[in-house]
């Protein structure tokens, strides 16, 4: 169950910013919400709860103190415009970016992705201020005098530093050699007549982008789609399609894994579409 503190039941339905606090250490998350308090509430305890939240920091925490030790506080109310200038504030004025006194991992209040480019704008300028003003000087300094962690570290083997060497060759030749290793493919149509033979599946489906037009390909689509043209033949499709032995777009697919006579062929192509 979530430990909630609010002044009134009725601002869970509002927007603002929050704190999740470690009851234990003092420690807080600080965050801002547009949508209402008791949904994200329920985001990040459902979060941490499954050990899947984003702030490692966070989730390590609650897994080590578990969730009776920590409250969900709501601190400050306002409008949704105005939730990431004030989650800033709360964030400068708690200090949790300093593993000292905080979960938070960004000292920026990063909001959404959908920010527009005068929001981002803005921010920028006023983070600048701050680091000339020497605001942020303790999120700086805050790994200055620690050692790496691999500082004085000897290995007695070294073998597993060393890169693989590359294989040589152009990453075309590689490709070509791959397919010339695949199975070759037979298109027929929906008649069982023999429409021609590609290398491999992959080729059929670049032959398709250009060539496309001259097979009788059935599409539901009469347009492109995904900037793809109706009679674009997918070769990961091609596969499915040769081993399920059904129809795409059209046409039956055999894959030659090895060679067959006509009279094994004839036989293969009779059996497509059964089952």
């Amino acid at each position: 169950m979530i430990n909630i503190e609010c002044n009134n039941v009725e601002d869970l339905d509002k927007q603002g910013v929050y704190i999740i606090s470690n009851n234990i250490d003092g420690k807080v998350y600080v965050g801002s919400t547009t949508v209402r308090f008791k949904k994200r509430f329920s985001q990040h305890f459902a979060e941490l709860k499954n050990n899947k939240h984003k702030n490692s920091h966070l989730q390590n925490s609650w897994n080590k103190y578990s969730s009776k030790s920590f409250k969900f506080i709501i601190i400050e109310i306002c409008e949704k415009d105005k939730c990431l200038e004030k989650e800033q504030y709360w964030i400068d004025h708690y200090k949790c970016v300093d593993r000292k006194h905080g979960y938070n991992i960004n000292p920026i209040s990063s909001g959404t992705p959908n920010m527009s480019l005068e929001t981002i704008e803005k921010r920028r300028q006023t983070m600048l201020a701050k680091y000339k003003n020497g605001e942020l000087d303790h999120i700086k300094n805050m790994w200055k005098d620690k050692d790496p962690w691999n500082k004085g570290l000897k290995y007695d083997c070294t073998e597993h530093l060393k890169v693989p060497k590359k294989v040589k060759g152009s990453r075309e030749t590689f490709k070509n050699n791959a397919r010339d290793k695949s199975f070759e493919i037979e298109v027929y149509d929906n008649n069982r007549k023999l429409l021609g033979k590609w290398r491999s599946s992959k080729d059929l489906e670049e032959w398709s982008l250009l060539y496309g037009s001259e097979l009788p390909i059935e599409s539901r689509f009469t347009k492109p789609r995904m900037g793809k043209p109706v009679y674009y033949l997918s070769s990961q499709k091609i596969k499915i399609a040769s081993e399920t032995k059904q129809l795409y777009k059209g046409l039956f697919f055999v894959l030659i894994k090895t060679p067959l006579s006509d009279e094994n062929q004839i036989e293969k192509l009779d059996n497509i579409g059964e089952g």
